[in-house]
């Protein structure tokens, strides 16, 4: 019984912790976005995120665009460029844009 209160308990806060630094992770993108429109990688870059959690920078932009928050778009003409995939841009939304300033403006 101890065990499993024990196991419950650190799951949960287990799931808690993921919550926050996600939420951290949205707030540093909202808060790089206000500078302008920039792309997956380079978002990553400037927020420091280690090489492992570009999973998470990902879930993180489509959550955001799925709640009106940012718009993407893809610049094809970087594939005559690099090669590969198109990149993927991303810029606030008008409501990104205002909550982004709220965030900091609560610094």
């Amino acid at each position: 019984m101890i065990c499993a209160l024990v196991f419950v308990t650190v799951a949960a806060l287990l799931i808690a912790f993921v919550v926050v630094e996600g939420q951290r992770l949205e707030r540093a993108i909202l808060l790089l976005l206000i500078e302008g429109p920039d792309y997956g990688l380079e978002i990553a870059a400037r927020i420091k995120l280690h090489p492992d959690g570009m999973g998470a920078i990902y879930s993180a932009l489509r959550s955001l665009e799925r709640r009106g928050l940012l718009v993407s778009w893809e610049w094809p003409e970087a594939l005559e460029i690099r090669g590969g995939r198109p990149r993927r841009f991303y810029a606030l939304t008008p409501a990104g844009r205002a909550l982004a300033h709220t965030m900091r403006d609560a610094e």
